[in-house]
């Protein structure tokens, strides 16, 4: 489907407030409170082997905002995981116009609870089947 070669550069902050606009800004900040309450009660092997890869959205999102707070430009503070964020929001972009509303809202729910797109997405299976 969509690689990180086939996101612009100049493109990456309009594709990852799409992500934030369709799971909800509100939706977001939870989920990210929820990561940062997380990671303080953590050990450092849970956090690097566990809530980092299991929730990879969420650590790209807290770079995001801290550059969008400073005022600094994404095209030129991308690093891979802004890229690999930009990549999953175009797959998002592009899924969720095929969707019913019905499966639409529970592609959010499953997207903001796990921090990533479903592996059945991913993969050539059914969308939630």
């Amino acid at each position: 489907m969509t690689r990180i070669s086939d996101i612009h550069d100049h493109e990456t902050r309009s594709l990852i407030i799409k992500l934030i606009n369709f799971l909800g800004t509100s939706q977001v900040e939870k989920c990210l409170q929820n990561y940062k309450k997380s990671l303080v009660s953590a050990g450092p092997v849970y956090k690097q082997y566990y809530l980092n890869h299991r929730h990879p959205w969420w650590e790209a999102l807290i770079h995001f905002f801290e550059l969008e707070k400073a005022g600094r430009s994404i095209k030129r503070n991308l690093d891979l995981r802004l890229k690999l964020l930009a990549g999953d929001a175009k797959k998002i972009s592009i899924l969720q116009k095929l969707m019913p509303d019905a499966v639409k809202e529970k592609f959010k729910k499953i997207c903001s609870r796990e921090g990533h797109i479903p592996l059945i997405i991913n993969s050539r299976n059914t969308i939630l089947k």
